[in-house]
C-alpha cells in the first residue's frame, strides 16, 4: 500500500492541546506535549496539559491526538476517560463510522503528497518528506 499526506496547507487558528501515542509500544498511552498558541501571538508556546485536564463550558478545550507507528498496521481506537459532577465513564473514540482507526507504518513503502496549488498527489521526494 501507498501513503497519502493531507496535513499541507493552513487553517483557521484553533489552539488544541497536544498529544502522541506511539502505536509500536506493547501498550500505547497518550503522552502530552507542548503545543503552540494559535491565537495570533507568534512563537507562543503552551505547556503540555497535566492531569487531571478541566474543561468547562466557558472554557472548552479541543484535543489533538497524533498516533504514529513505524512498521505496524494497526486498527485501534482512543479511550477518553472523563468525570463530571461525581459520575465517570469511557468513551471509545472511532472514525466516522464508529470503525476503529487504522494507522499504518509507511516503511519501504512509497508516500504521497497533496500539491494544493498544483492540485495533484506528488511524491515524498518531491514533496521533501523522503519517500
Amino acid at each position: 500500500w501507498a501513503a497519502y499526506r493531507m496535513d499541507d496547507g493552513c487553517g483557521g487558528a484553533v489552539t488544541p492541546r497536544r498529544f502522541e501515542v506511539d502505536l509500536d509500544r506493547p501498550r500505547p498511552v497518550a503522552r502530552a506535549l507542548d503545543g503552540y498558541d494559535a491565537s495570533g501571538q507568534e512563537g507562543r508556546t503552551l505547556p503540555a496539559v497535566s492531569f487531571p485536564y478541566a474543561v468547562s463550558a466557558a472554557e472548552p478545550g479541543e484535543l489533538l491526538v497524533s498516533a504514529g507507528t513505524a512498521a505496524c498496521d494497526c486498527r485501534w481506537y482512543l479511550e477518553l476517560e472523563w468525570s463530571s459532577e461525581g459520575r465517570r465513564g469511557t468513551v471509545r473514540i472511532g472514525d466516522e463510522d464508529g470503525a476503529p482507526f487504522r494507522t499504518s507504518g509507511a516503511k519501504g513503502r512509497p508516500v504521497y503528497g497533496y500539491d494544493s496549488v498544483g492540485r495533484a498527489w506528488i511524491t515524498g521526494e518531491e514533496s521533501g518528506q523522503g519517500g
